[in-house]
C-alpha cells in the first residue's frame, strides 16, 4: 500500500472490474451540438465492483490512456473523437443534436 496526501494506492490479486460508467453531463444531457471540429471536455465517472468510485477518470487517472480502454459511441457515426485528456472533438457538420455515449471494452483475462 502507497499513500500520499491526495491518493492511495493499495494492490491486491482481487480482480476489480467497472460495475458503473457514467458520462456526467459536462455538456446538456450528453448531446454535443456545433462546427466540425468543436471541443468540450468530458467527465466520466466509474464505480467500481468492490463499490470504490472515481468522479473523473481522466483527471484522477491522468497517467493511463484511457479512450482505448472504453467503447465511444454516438448516434451519428465516426462523428466524434475522444483524446486521451478527455477532449471530446465534433469530426463532421450535422444538422441535429449528436448524443454521446460510453461502456467499457470487455476484458480478456
Amino acid at each position: 500500500t502507497y499513500s500520499n496526501n491526495a491518493l492511495t494506492v493499495r494492490v491486491t490479486n482481487e480482480n476489480i472490474y467497472i460495475s458503473q460508467i457514467t458520462i456526467q453531463n459536462t455538456f446538456t444531457s450528453n448531446t454535443f451540438s456545433g462546427i466540425s471540429g468543436t471541443q468540450k471536455n468530458l467527465v466520466i465517472s466509474a464505480i467500481f465492483s468492490d463499490t470504490s468510485q472515481i468522479n473523473n477518470i481522466f483527471q484522477d487517472l491522468y497517467w493511463i490512456d484511457i479512450p482505448p480502454l472504453l467503447i465511444f459511441s454516438s448516434s451519428v457515426t465516426s462523428s466524434i473523437e475522444v483524446s486521451i485528456g478527455g477532449v471530446v472533438t465534433l469530426l463532421t457538420n450535422y444538422y441535429g443534436i449528436i448524443n454521446i455515449g460510453v461502456t467499457t471494452k470487455p476484458c480478456n483475462s
